[in-house]
């Protein structure tokens, strides 16, 4: 990519009539090379040609990109607009390698190879875990019972529709019920600046922590069920540029316990109620400025 840059340095130059000076030439003028670079024009880029996205759609990849066809840039400011283009496609976490490049060039009109190689999206995960302390009271106190068991499987689908939109679905069965989802699209608007996440999760125990004293945590257990909840939310998120995200969302949540936990601790909720519920609503901004997002060197979130 280097030597092709200063390939693609010393031919424009030649084509706008710009005498490259080595600077062991001492038969040129230092008058000469200030009048050849101050005659050295902006390179305009002609087209974006996007390739390797199998399923991610091109919108959503030139989003990400700091330039558009018909902008104007010097040399030396395109090739850093090439490595903050790359490192913003990397950011996105849909791609194992992305490269951005020269592809062409004729006289000051450029075109630029966005060239991506897309990763995995769908991870189904199997779940299984004992609810005891540790493997051996398991086995040994509890004889390998599945009664103390929590067992069920995890979907994680990114880049569901090639929008960068994320599913996530949970559905755990055994000592603990648990039923969770959640889809998270970044854009819903052709601008490309609103987008939308909703989450619903329940789940049922059939243990739970009721009070602390002495410095300990005393637990119920039992062979039905003493705690239940849910919990939904709707969001509405806002991204105007590139590292920072608003998230303006409404949520409620409900839970209930068995009137046996009333007994042990009457103030668990209060006025010796066994169920709450309330809304909520609430705003929260997140903001990147990494190298590399799933995996920081340098920056600050």
């Amino acid at each position: 990519l280097l030597l092709g840059l200063a390939c693609f340095r010393n031919l424009s130059a030649q084509n706008a009539g710009v005498e490259i000076v080595s600077p062991g030439d001492q038969t040129k003028d230092s008058a000469t090379v200030k009048v050849a670079a101050s005659a050295v024009k902006p390179f305009i880029v002609r087209n974006i040609v996007i390739v390797g996205n199998k399923k991610t759609r091109p919108d959503i990849i030139l989003r990400e990109i700091p330039f558009r066809p018909g902008d104007a840039y010097l040399l030396q400011d395109l090739v850093g607009k090439f490595e903050v283009a790359r490192r913003q496609l990397m950011n996105t976490a849909l791609f194992h390698e992305a490269i951005v490049a020269l592809k062409s060039f004729e006289g000051y009109n450029i075109d630029v190879l966005v060239e991506v190689k897309e990763r995995w999206y769908i991870f189904p995960v199997p779940y299984f875990k004992p609810v005891d302390r540790n493997l051996n009271q398991w086995l040994i106190e509890q004889k390998g019972s599945l009664k103390r068991v929590n067992y069920g499987g995890k979907l994680l689908y990114n880049n569901v529709t090639g929008r960068n939109d994320k599913l996530k679905f949970w559905l755990i069965n055994g000592y603990t019920k648990q039923l969770a989802f959640g889809y998270d699209r970044l854009y819903i608007d052709k601008r490309m600046k609103w987008g939308m996440n909703v989450a619903f999760g329940m789940g049922k125990n059939r243990e739970m922590n009721y009070s602390s004293s002495n410095n300990k945590q005393n637990f119920l257990t039992s062979d039905d069920y003493v705690r239940n909840f849910v919990t939904a939310s709707a969001e509405l998120t806002y991204r105007k540029a590139i590292n920072t995200r608003h998230r303006f969302g409404v949520g409620y949540t409900m839970e209930q316990v068995a009137d046996t936990v009333l007994k042990l601790n009457p103030n668990y909720f209060r006025y010796e109620r066994t169920r709450v519920s309330y809304p909520k609503l609430y705003y929260m901004m997140t903001h990147y400025n990494l190298d590399y997002i799933p995996y920081p060197t340098r920056g600050y979130s």
